[in-house]
């Protein structure tokens, strides 16, 4: 999985950042690698090695960017900063040479990696970057003749040893857990010169990881207009996990044993919110609900999902 961060800054990327990095003299880092290339198109073997080293790296650490086209030079303090632009030929073409190549650097091929251009110039040269991220099917061999695993330790790949891989061969694929809201009506009534719509918004926990997710727990608080509805998700007064006693009144909470689980990429309806919207408000009003969703060996999440008037609305004109 692409930790949400790493793919904003990969996207983010521009001819501005790469000047801020020279001026800035940014160095390497643990999520970011410069290249440049020995030769065109991946044509030399160390651009291979290279590159099949640096997904190798990522993929068995927390992945990581590289940016191609920016020159690397030791500061003072020996880590490796960003010191000059070297603009590469034919930049787009070097794209379809890295989404050709990418495959067959790695045993077994990493999911989810992208490159794209950062920037091109009239004369159709420039810089590109890739998206390297965390795996959970590693660890991932480093193949283009070098058959090694490798790993990111600050600034540099290192050779992973033994033990290093025996970990990793261990290691326990990982949930992804998210919320999820889908929202209903039930009828309105006119109260005055006003128009109440009753809103019922289902919430629960989808698992978008490799791993299972054990023991979910989920907590909302159910501020005005909203309230937990007595009726549970299947209207008959049963919620999709078990209801918690909780010291802090403010939050209604929900939890699994530890034989309760949300398989990988499946979800679990857990509660439903009842409440009064005035839908003839003008500018419509939007909702919040702020949350807390963990899963054993999950860290806790809080958020606040926000329920926009226009979402209500479109579930209104559905019925």
């Amino acid at each position: 999985m692409v930790e949400a961060g790493l793919e904003a800054r990969f996207q983010e990327l521009s001819l501005d950042c790469l000047e801020q990095y020279l001026a800035e003299h940014q160095e390497e880092n643990l999520h970011l690698d410069f290249k440049t290339l020995a030769g065109p198109q991946f044509r030399v073997s160390n651009d291979k090695r290279n590159l099949a080293k640096a997904l190798s790296g990522f993929a068995n650490s927390d992945g990581g960017i590289i940016v191609w086209g920016v020159d690397a030079r030791k500061n003072s303090d020996s880590f490796d900063c960003a010191g000059s632009l070297k603009p590469i030929p034919g930049v787009a073409s070097l794209v379809s040479r890295l989404n050709s190549l990418t495959s067959d650097m790695v045993n077994p091929s990493v999911d989810g990696i992208q490159h794209r251009v950062v920037h091109q110039d009239a004369d159709s040269s420039g810089f590109a970057a890739t998206l390297v991220p965390r795996s959970d099917a590693g660890p991932h061999m480093a193949k283009a003749g070098l058959d090694r695993y490798y790993k990111r330790s600050g600034d540099s790949f290192l050779k992973m040893e033994h033990f290093d891989v025996a970990d990793m061969f261990g290691r326990r694929a990982r949930p992804s857990l998210a919320l999820f809201h889908t929202i209903k009506t039930a009828g309105t009534k006119h109260v005055g010169d006003r128009t109440v719509v009753l809103l019922r918004v289902v919430l629960g926990i989808e698992n978008s990881g490799r791993g299972t997710a054990r023991a979910p727990y989920m907590a909302v608080k159910a501020e005005p207009p909203f309230k937990v509805s007595q009726y549970g998700v299947d209207g008959f007064g049963r919620d999709g996990l078990l209801r918690l006693a909780s010291h802090d009144p403010s939050y209604v909470k929900f939890g699994g044993m530890a034989d309760t689980v949300i398989h990988p990429n499946t979800s679990r309806e857990v509660l439903t919110l009842v409440g009064d919207y005035d839908c003839s408000a003008s500018p419509g009003i939007d909702l919040s609900v702020p949350y807390e969703l963990t899963a054993e060996g999950v860290e806790l999440m809080r958020g606040e999902l926000l329920i926009r008037s226009d979402e209500i609305i479109e579930a209104l004109e559905r019925g």
